[in-house]
Parts: C-alpha cells; structure tokens; sequence
C-alpha cells in the first residue's frame, strides 16, 4: 500500500529499475539498527524517483512504521485514517503474502483500507503500486511499497527479488544485534562475577551485589531483600539508591502479604516485571509511593530451588525494563545467590576455625596454671567474654556442707567468697549442677525463696546462665554468667562455645584440685607426688591434645582445599598470589602444629631391636638439615660413635624423631652458624650398662632457669613453636627405658640422653 507516493517525472525504463532495486539492497547492508535500515531503504528508493511506504506486521494485522514519517501528503492523510493497527484482511486482498505483487489498482486498494471514496485519491496517487512482503525468522514484520504508472510484473517480479534481498540483510543485521547485546550481558555479568569473587562476608556480597547490579541493569536504584527468618517479610539488606526515599533504610522490611513485584518474583521463584507501577493492579500502591518507582523488575535469588530473597531493580524516569534486562537481571540473582552462599561457607568455616583457636588457647591458659584461684579467675573472665556478659561468678560443690560454695567471683562481690547455696534451692546454678545440663532465665527476680531473689536482686542481671562443671562423668560444680543490660536468650552455638570452655575449665579444676592434694603431701612423698602430678596433667593435656588436634584436622583439610580450588579456577597473580601463599603457609605452619599435638598425645609404646646407633644418627641429621633449608649449610655436624656405645635396644621409628627433635634445636639456636657435635660412648643408667648420646651446640645455651621447664609441654623461648619438641623427646626416651637431661650454660647446650645398651 502506497499512499505516500506522488506521479514520478520522467519515469525509469525496466531495466533501469531492476538496477536501481539491486543499488537499494546495497546501499541499506551497512546500517545497524531497523530504523537506519529502513530509511537507507527509502532514500534510496527516492533517489530512483519512487515515494515508499513501510508497513509494520504483527500476526493478522499492519500499521504504519511508527518509526518513519510519512513522504507525502497522501501518505500522511492516510496514517490519519489509518490510525493503530489495523486487520490485514479489511480491503480483501491478501498482502501479507505479497511478494513482488503488482496492485493494478491503487486508489481502490487505498479506499478500501480508508473507508472514504477512490475518487478522493485519484491523481494524487500513482494508479500502479508494487508491493513486496520482508520476512524475517520465516514470518512477515514488515510490507514495503511503492506506486508509479509504468510499472508491469516485471518490475514487481525485481521488486520481490529487493524484498528477500532486505529480508536476508534485515535478518543478518539482527543476529549481530543478538550477538552484541549477548556480548554486552557476559561483559556485564563478567563484571559482576568479578567484583563478587573478591566479597567474602555476607553484608560485602550484599553491597557489592547492589552497586554491581544498578551499574549493569542502568537503572535508577537496586535493592537486595533477603527473607526474614522469623516473619513472612523480606528485609532490606542492601541498596544502591542515589536518592533513597524517606524512611527506607538498611533494615526495613517488606510484608510478603502486600502486593509488589519483591513478593510475587519470591513466591512464584520467576522474574516479574511491570513498567508502570502505579497502574498494576499487582502492585499496592503504597509500595509505590514508598519507593517512589514507576517500573520495576524484581528477581528471585535462588539456590537450590530455595529462594533466599530477591533482587529488586527500580526505574523512575521512563525506560521500561525489557527481555535482556531480565534476562541479565536472572543472571545476575543466580551469581549473587551462589557469592551469598559461598560467603555463608566461607563465615561458618572462618568461625569454626576462630573457634578452635580460642578453645585452644583457652586450653593453654588453663594448662599453664595449676592454682586453683587463678584457673578459677581465668575460667570466669573467659566465659564472660565469649558469651558477651557483664558478670559471673563460679560455685564449687561442698561435699561435707552438701552445697554449692562461692570458689570465685569478680572483685566487687568479694564477700561472697566461701559462702555455701543449698542444693535444694530454687535457683538456677543448683538446678544446673542437679541435671548437669546448662538452664538459663530471662528475669531471675522470677524465681521463688529468698535466697534467688536475694541474688537477683544484688547482681541486678536480666538474664542469667547456668553451665555445670562437667569433668570425667563428675560435676564439680557450676559457672554462671550474667547479662545486666539485656533480656535476651543465649543461642545454641553460644551455650555450646561455653560448654566446651566449662569442660576445659573443669579438667582444670580436677587437675588443680589432685595438684593441691599432692602438695599437701610433698613433705615425705615428694618423688611420688611429682610424678603422679606429672602423669596426671600429661593425661589431662593428652586428652586435650588429641581432641583439638582431631577438630582443627577438618577445618584445616577445608582451607587447604579451598586455597587449591581458588589457584586452579582464579589462577590469581600478583598480590592475590600473595595472598593466597601466606594463607597456604599459615595454614601448613597450624598442620604442623596440629601434628606437634597429635605426636605428643599419642601413645609410646616401643617395639625394641637392637639398633646401630650411627647410621640412624646420619639418618636424622639429615631429615633435620632438609627441614631446616639452606640455614643449615652454616652449621658444621660431626658425629663419633664409640665402639662399645655402638648398638641399642630402641625402637628405630621413635629414637629418629627424638633425635631429629633434638637437632632441630641446636640448629635453629643456631642461625647465623656455628658447631653441632654428636658423639656416644658408655654409660650407666639405673645399675645397668647403658650408652649414652650427648648432643652440644654453640648456640646461646640455657639458662638454669629455664633448663628445669625446657621438657614441659607447650614451654618455649622462641617466637613460634608449640614448645612440644623436646617434651616428645622426653616421653620417647623415657618409653624405652632411658633417660634424658640438660646441662644449664650460658655459652652452647648440651643434651644428655642414656638407653640400655644391646645385651
């Protein structure tokens, strides 16, 4: 249909035509949107003398291209009587079909489609019109036309031939649009992965997510809500929003029971969309006025078919979201509900790793102090710190007064000391102390008798928290823990950290307690006494050891892991390779650690042979100069081995690793160089005939001071070390029988170690 056609002066012949149609195809292959395309398309054919029209086809119906102006004024009093879309099949011809059709009659075709007589365009109008139907994807989109008097099927045959020479441009140019914006979509979501690796908390990946997807999406504002764990509401967590409305902030929420596209994208898990808020019926108004949007597209962040929240992008100028923006958009909320669980991960590993710290350098404090006093003081002040409480005080059980007695309190409660609780009264740390299990109370001046209320009413606490002394199936006594400011119930994993804490503390007690005992008896058991005081704290610290040591492996085996995983998927450069080798050091420094506690917690139990004392002596220098590294070509090693002191009754496996300890040493008190001599000869260990193997360095020496600790576990000069090297030592020669000592000096240590000989 041609109606912004005119009469053409000195009409083109045929071929001139044909020529001139082939001019056209060629001219519009170098634009790059549909508009520019089209009117190459047109200009061109205007150059040839011809006033076109373009059509626009959706399924059964055409309209004008609203992205074109009519050329002529026929042409423009038609789109007025031809307004919208308009049937296809209303003058009764078929034209979705034309392809290279010649109208014979123009003026008649117009009327019909116009409603007004042929009369009224007659002369004003070419009588002739060829007609060519553009089809992309197999489906007719648009119908270019054009009017003349000369024109035959000929000329409407090339007419056609032009439309599928378009159509396969049109076509062309629509896949490399299709290519560049799926090009713009990974740049974009590239972008956001990116910025997302390098979140590692929970609130970083929420802000990152935001800021990341209001720069991607080109919108005005982003909102990530997450839901609520207790209401059925989304809660704002984070936003990108250059001018956010009043009273919404971090933390407000939004009741899934008012209708807005955050709701229903959560509800149904899919992507919803509108671009006109305030005329959706989906959406409540007030939602609208409170966030001050006009479209809106809301995504669902899914993990495992689990919808954690939703990402909620706003617009409040007049662009509308379209198909790549929700696709990009469900892009996005894929990345950010994966970076969300891996920084959930990431927390719980980070926090379990913190944990197993504290509760092993709670177990050192503990280990380091066999006075009940300050055990007692130190078990209190930490349980207050880990749960984040005001005041505490630790009752121990009385047997003989059948009561709980105040052992320890803070400073300002002094005058409670020594004063005894009534197993049988109605408070919290007898309860705990009768059921060995933890209770804890919001508002203590609750309970009933006297005495409860009276200590409520001292203490002033609104929530209190009873933890029972808990050591080898005996209770010992209560900790309670007290919160002053708040009302607040302690959570599991809190009561948990604290029970682990109160175990360690109790084994504390029970060790202070057998070391008080033994004390008192020094005086005419001193030899029996250091012993079993020594065995028992060993027991204790093995036990304590071993438990620790198991609990950080697992951890250990994740970080270990995951800093593989990131070096093969980032393959990371510069100072992310930094970072990632100092975690992997630190972490193989804690293995090594670990293993430290496992060998000192492990049993000694030697299978003995007889054994050469020289090669296994090489042996071991050499496994210590390979742990050592370079610093150990500045040390100069010689050995002398003593006929008569050649062979012992070890277990080889076990004297190596006390020699390679010993080694070790001498070699790191030795830095900056000097002599390590190791010799054997004969000795005599318990009225039996023993060898003997003394091992002297030039280091600094030990002071008589220190030279008494050296062999106790967790005890160490240096800066870093679990200070077990030597007390492995000691257990392993002492399992075979042997003995080692020290020689206190302040110019090079020397080490005594004596095992039977070899019958």
């Amino acid at each position: 249909m041609t109606s912004d056609d005119a009469g053409q002066s000195a009409p083109l012949d045929t071929a001139q035509l044909i020529r001139g149609f082939v001019g056209v195809a060629v001219a519009a292959q170098h634009e790059r949107t549909e508009a520019d395309f089209f009117r190459v398309v047109r200009e061109s054919l205007r150059a040839l003398g011809m006033k076109s029209s373009l059509l626009e086809v959706d399924g059964d119906r055409f309209r004008f291209a609203p992205f074109l102006p009519a050329m002529t004024e026929a042409g423009e009093e038609m789109r007025r009587l031809v307004s919208g879309w308009t049937p296809l099949a209303r003058p009764g011809t078929d034209i979705v079909s034309a392809d290279g059709t010649l109208v014979e009659d123009l003026p008649a075709l117009l009327a019909r489609y116009s409603g007004v007589p042929r009369a009224h365009f007659e002369g004003r109008v070419g009588s002739r019109a060829v007609m060519t139907a553009i089809r992309v994807d197999g489906q007719t989109r648009y119908i270019l036309s054009t009017s003349g008097e000369n024109f035959d099927h000929a000329v409407a045959s090339a007419f056609g031939l032009l439309g599928r020479q378009l159509s396969a441009t049109l076509e062309t140019m629509r896949r490399i649009e299709e290519v560049e914006r799926r090009n713009v979509e990974l740049s974009l979501l590239l972008d956001l992965g990116r910025e997302l690796v390098g979140a590692r908390e929970v609130q970083q990946v929420l802000d990152t997510a935001a800021r990341t997807a209001a720069r991607a999406l080109r919108c005005s504002c982003a909102y990530v809500l997450l839901a609520s764990a207790d209401k059925p509401a989304l809660t704002i967590s984070a936003r990108e929003d250059p001018d956010p409305p009043d009273g919404v902030v971090i933390g407000s929420e939004l009741d899934l029971a008012a209708p807005s596209m955050s709701a229903l994208a959560f509800r149904t898990r899919e992507p919803q969309a509108t671009s006109d808020g305030a005329g959706d019926q989906r959406v409540d108004p007030e939602v609208v006025r409170r966030f001050r949007c006009r479209a809106t597209l809301a995504v669902p962040l899914l993990l495992h078919g689990r919808a954690l929240g939703v990402l909620s992008l706003f617009e409040r100028s007049g662009r509308i979201f379209g198909a790549m923006d929700v696709r990009l958009a469900t892009h996005a909320a894929q990345l950010i509900a994966a970076a969300l669980e891996n920084a959930r991960l990431y927390a719980e590993q980070h926090a379990r790793a913190e944990e197993m710290a504290q509760l092993n350098e709670v177990a050192r404090a503990f280990a380091e102090s066999l006075e009940l006093e300050r055990v007692l003081n130190l078990g209190g002040e930490t349980l207050r710190a880990l749960l984040d409480g005001d005041g505490w005080f630790l009752l121990l059980h009385d047997e003989k007064a059948e009561g709980l007695r105040f052992a320890a309190v803070q400073k300002e409660n002094a005058d409670l000391l020594g004063k005894v609780l009534g197993l049988d009264d109605p408070l919290l740390s007898a309860r705990a102390f009768r059921e060995r299990r933890p209770v804890q109370m919001v508002d203590p001046l609750r309970l009933e008798g006297a005495t409860a209320r009276a200590l409520a009413e001292r203490f002033g606490n609104r929530t209190t928290l009873a933890l029972p002394l808990l050591a080898r199936d005996q209770a010992l006594g209560v900790a309670v823990i007290l919160d002053q400011k708040r009302a607040r119930s302690f959570t599991n994993a809190e009561i948990d950290r604290a029970l682990a804490v109160a175990g360690q503390l109790a084994l504390a007690v029970l060790s202070a307690r057998l070391y008080e005992d033994l004390r008192q008896s020094y005086a005419e058991l001193a030899r029996t006494q250091k012993e079993l005081i020594d065995r028992e704290r060993m027991a204790a610290l093995g036990e304590l050891s071993a438990s620790i040591a198991h609990e950080v492996r697992n951890p250990l085996g994740v970080i270990f892991n995951s800093v593989g995983s990131l070096r093969r998927i980032l393959k990371p450069q510069g100072d992310a390779a930094l970072l990632l080798d100092i975690v992997g050091e630190e972490a193989d420094r804690l293995n090594h650690m670990v293993g430290d506690l496992l060998d000192y917690s492990r049993p000694v139990q030697p299978d003995l042979e007889p054994v050469p004392l020289r090669p296994l002596i090489e042996e071991a220098l050499r496994s210590a100069r390979q742990q050592i590294g370079p610093a150990a070509a500045t040390v100069r090693a010689t050995v002398a081995v003593a006929e008569v002191a050649a062979t012992v009754r070890a277990d080889a496996r076990l004297l190596r690793q006390a020699l390679i300890n010993l080694f070790l040493n001498s070699y790191q008190a030795m830095p900056q160089g000097g002599s390590l001599h190791v010799r054997t000869g004969p000795a005599e260990l318990e009225g039996r005939v023993a060898a003997e193997i003394v091992v002297r360095d030039t280091g600094p020496g030990i002071r008589q001071e220190v030279a008494a600790r050296v062999f106790q576990p967790f005890f160490t000069t240096k800066a870093t070390g679990t200070g077990l090297g030597l007390a492995v030592v000691r257990r392993i020669i002492e399992g075979h029988g042997g003995s080692i000592s020290v020689v206190p000096s302040d110019g090079g240590a020397e080490f005594l170690v004596q095992l039977p000989l070899e019958a």
